[in-house]
């Protein structure tokens, strides 16, 4: 699942963050490919896109192909019509687990992660951080992770999963989850597309709180660090108190007045109140509330199951999954691709 949208939103005027261009993440899903093809996956389906990185991915696998490289899994493109917008995530996802597949692989920020959990469901999620915070998805190079992942979908070795917590939104439009955390900003902050100003932020609720956290979780880290799998998350609420400095955004960091701050306990609803306000989704500005019905924020333990790569690989390492038993023929350098060998039972992983 590589989208095309990560690593491109406002949050590049308004502070420091890279731009991860399209070129960029097709080189990504080639390490990937390498990786999984080593380990035995044999197809894989991608969502399609109007931003390139469909059409490069076709040219850079017909290439290896036709150079006769170390064999890479058969890739797939959803049929599925492109709306460019959160929608084409879940759609796309949804047609992964129809098909069965065993692994998601994810390349995007909060926000496309946060898109993938909606549909992901008990399918583990491999994480690669392409977008602007990402404090949700693991900092990793993409040729580990599509080893460990590959590893884990052709059964070669159990995964090491994490399940994780998230943050349960309830409002008068329904209910929406946050993966890091939930930002409350007063009602003129209407048609704002980024927060990158903290002293605008009333509240912050994290699901977890890292001591290296970019976002709005920062904020919550700086009040006290909460660990991924603590079974709490933390409150903050800002205003006259302790200044705090925290990142809030690549390039940013801002002081912070906290008043208090708490622990969250799973399944404890914290109301947000009656008066117009703004909700922020792992640093989006995605809720409006016109003050006409409650609303309230949860922590939850049932978020989305994500693939825990160091620790998946070190139980490869030790149940000797990596020894190779048969070499594959090395491939003519100035004539036709040597024949692949067969392949068994088909191992299909999707990259998102």
């Amino acid at each position: 699942m590589a989208n095309p949208a990560s690593g491109h939103d406002i949050r590049r005027l308004t502070s420091g963050a890279s731009v991860y261009s399209a070129a960029d993440k097709v080189n990504c899903v080639e390490r990937l490919l390498g990786a999984l093809g080593a380990t035995g996956v044999t197809r894989v389906l991608m969502m399609p896109d109007r931003a390139g990185i469909a059409v490069r991915l076709r040219k850079a696998v017909e290439l290896n192909r036709r150079r006769g490289n170390a064999r890479w899994p058969r890739v797939d493109f959803i049929d599925m019509p492109v709306l460019e917008d959160d929608r084409d995530t879940v759609r796309a996802v949804r047609e992964m687990r129809a098909a069965g597949v065993a692994m998601i692989v994810v390349l995007g920020g909060d926000g496309t992660h946060r898109a993938v959990a909606l549909a992901s469901g008990d399918i583990p999620l491999a994480t690669l951080s392409t977008g602007t915070n990402n404090a949700f998805p693991a900092l990793g190079e993409a040729t580990v992770v599509g080893l460990a992942a590959g590893l884990a979908a052709t059964g070669r070795v159990m995964p090491a999963c994490i399940h994780n917590k998230c943050l349960r939104i309830t409002h008068p439009g329904g209910e929406s989850m946050a993966l890091v955390d939930v930002g409350v900003m007063p009602a003129e902050h209407i048609g704002a597309r980024a927060v990158y100003a903290a002293d605008a932020v009333e509240a912050v609720f994290a699901a977890f709180a890292e001591p290296d956290a970019i976002g709005l979780s920062a904020i919550a880290a700086a009040c006290g660090p909460i660990a991924r799998t603590a079974p709490f998350g933390r409150w903050v609420r800002q205003g006259a108190g302790t200044a705090r400095l925290a990142a809030i955004s690549p390039g940013l960091v801002q002081a912070v007045d906290v008043a208090a701050s708490g622990l969250m306990q799973p399944g404890i609803a914290f109301e947000l109140g009656s008066k117009p306000a703004i909700l922020a989704l792992d640093g989006e500005p995605e809720i409006v509330l016109d003050g006409r019905g409650p609303a309230s924020v949860r922590l939850a333990l049932d978020g989305p199951i994500t693939l825990d790569v160091a620790t998946t690989l070190a139980a490869a390492h030790a149940a000797d999954a990596l020894v190779v038993t048969a070499r594959p023929e090395p491939a003519l350098r100035d004539g036709p691709p040597a024949a692949p060998g067969p392949t068994g039972a088909d191992r299909t992983i999707a990259p998102a």
